[in-house]
């Protein structure tokens, strides 16, 4: 093998994606072994965000071809070695969305996309428990990332979660 071949073997293994990619696998075979039917799952690209909004996942498929190319991202303080729990838990989300798409079309956080969280051992919830969120933006100060924060709305107290690099007055739609 000439050097060349190993350089780029080295810069591949080094890369986001064959990262994320060997910690899907299991992910992928728990779930496989829970849908009767064989799905594809050789399309996926995996990547960290470079700028999030309140997400700590996400999935970008075509609607129209859900066979298709199927793109999954992480926050990137998950490139933090102490959170690897927390980014298991979000690319399991994440793959169980992949699986109700490709399995039932189904899209979001429906019935079958829970029954793939409960079956792996995870709670079926859309948000971030709030210890984790506490360690992610732990990891997001010393990244100098985004922060998330909760803004009240002044008018009529209703709460929201933001990413914020700085303070801003909230009014909620309904008090706008």
């Amino acid at each position: 093998m000439s050097s060349i071949d190993e350089t780029a073997i080295k810069e591949f293994l080094d890369t986001d994606h064959y990262k994320i990619s060997q910690e899907a696998k299991p992910i992928i075979d728990r779930i496989q072994k829970l849908i009767p039917i064989q799905l594809q799952w050789n399309n996926v690209t995996y990547y960290f965000f470079d700028r999030t909004q309140r997400a700590i996942g996400r999935i970008t498929y075509q609607i129209n071809n859900v066979n298709g190319p199927i793109k999954i991202g992480l926050d990137p303080s998950y490139r933090n070695p102490g959170l690897r729990q927390q980014m298991l838990n979000t690319l399991s989300h994440e793959l169980a969305h992949l699986g109700a798409i490709r399995w039932m079309k189904e899209q979001g956080h429906g019935y079958y996309w829970s029954y793939l969280m409960i079956a792996m051992g995870y709670e079926p919830s859309r948000n971030v428990p709030s210890e984790n969120l506490k360690q992610i933006k732990k990891a997001r100060v010393a990244e100098n990332q985004p922060q998330f924060k909760f803004m009240w709305c002044n008018s009529c107290g209703k709460d929201k979660l933001f990413e914020l690099w700085e303070d801003f007055e909230y009014h909620c739609q309904s008090c706008q």
